[in-house]
């Protein structure tokens, strides 16, 4: 989105304010479908960068804030809009890639953020392997989880008492399409006792609720597991660590991990860790309170957050806006120079609040890189 464009989108915003001092939803509503038909076609091609779109997100914050919110609200999302895609979860939103940048006091749903899910099927060999099973682990490694659900669901039809093998990948069908809940109401009601007490099942149950981000019932279901040999005691291990990098609990985490490595070896996996976990231990969050202070020079706390193209473009157009506001003053045109001062005034206070959330979204960022990639390193035991 250029520059231009951002600025007409505001500066429309806030003539329906003026003129409807924000009552009328329905203006603002007009002038915004306005920008979006003539301006910016992202409601048609998708081609704002981000999601919800601006257009979209200045709708959100207008109807949800007071207007001097509002109007912050918006001056930092423009600064922003397509810049540094490695400080936003991604979501799939008509078939594209966009940036997920909701308003910060709005909880994002979990199942929007894209997370590309490939699983595949849990074999036992101390079972018998029919061909109904192997049938179903096929479905599994070919990514077809709901005709390998609909197959475990007929099998369990005729046979109520399922092998473990075939709950398992029951559990993992479920998180392949996305049905965590439908698994936890499964697992309650249906899964017999005894198969809730095996080791196998109780691990996967315990994969689908960390990735809910359910830790009470997941660490619940991990301290019910008993210590019954070295492969169990390592799989436990492991995600005892997991659990204490999620509480940022990093003595915990590595005395955790260092037992894993006495129970199971593994010279990759083992020296992975002990890097991370002082990675994370060293790991210097930058200051939301100093980026802020910083940002009384327009751009420089975004560029202390490490978003160069954020900081060039806040620069860019503070300067521009105070430029216009002072030509319009010389000009003796006072109502422009009133309207663009308080358009300049917005940018100016978005670029101080947006680089202080910014320090937060960086600290955030680089936490959940090291958990994520502990969690990646550490599940898959067996």
């Amino acid at each position: 989105m250029h520059i231009l464009e951002r600025a007409l989108l505001l500066v429309l915003m806030q003539l329906c304010f003026f003129m409807t001092n924000a009552q009328d939803d329905s203006a603002l509503d007009d002038y915004v479908r306005i920008y979006r038909k003539y301006l910016h076609r992202d409601s048609a091609d998708g081609g704002c960068a981000m999601y919800p779109s601006c257009s979209q997100y200045g709708l959100m914050v207008f109807e949800d804030c007071y207007f001097p919110n509002a109007m912050v609200y918006m001056a930092d999302r423009m600064i922003r809009c397509g810049h540094d895609f490695d400080y936003y979860d991604l979501t799939l939103q008509n078939g594209q890639i966009r940036m997920l940048d909701y308003p910060p006091y709005l909880f994002v749903p979990k199942h929007y953020v894209y997370a590309p899910k490939e699983y595949y099927a849990y074999t036992d060999w101390r079972e018998k392997q029919d061909s109904i099973m192997l049938f179903i682990n096929k479905l599994v490694n070919m990514h077809r989880y709901r005709e390998a659900l609909f197959e475990i669901e007929r099998l369990q039809t005729a046979q109520p008492s399922l092998p473990v093998q075939v709950l398992v990948n029951k559990l993992i069908c479920y998180k392949g399409i996305g049905w965590e809940e439908e698994a936890i109401y499964d697992y309650e009601m249906h899964f017999p006792l005894s198969a809730k007490q095996t080791p196998d099942v109780a691990f996967e149950m315990i994969d689908l609720l960390f990735q809910m981000e359910n830790y009470t019932m997941a660490q619940s279901i991990l301290d019910k597991i008993s210590f019954i040999d070295n492969q169990v005691d390592a799989r436990k291990y492991a995600w005892k660590g997991i659990f204490f990098a999620t509480e940022r609990n990093w003595d915990a985490a590595n005395y955790s991990f260092s037992l894993l490595a006495q129970y199971q070896p593994d010279v990759c996996r083992d020296k992975k860790n002990v890097e991370l976990i002082q990675e994370a231990a060293n790991l210097h969050y930058k200051k939301p309170w100093f980026a802020a202070s910083l940002s009384i020079i327009p751009g420089v706390g975004y560029l202390y957050t490490g978003r160069p193209k954020s900081a060039l473009t806040s620069l860019i157009m503070n300067s521009l806006l105070g430029y216009a506001v002072y030509t319009s003053i010389k000009r003796e045109n006072y109502g422009v120079a009133a309207l663009l001062g308080v358009f300049n005034l917005s940018f100016y206070i978005g670029n101080i609040s947006g680089a202080k959330r910014s320090a937060q979204r960086y600290n955030q960022q680089k936490l959940k890189r090291i958990q994520s990639a502990l969690y990646e390193n550490n599940r898959f035991i067996y």
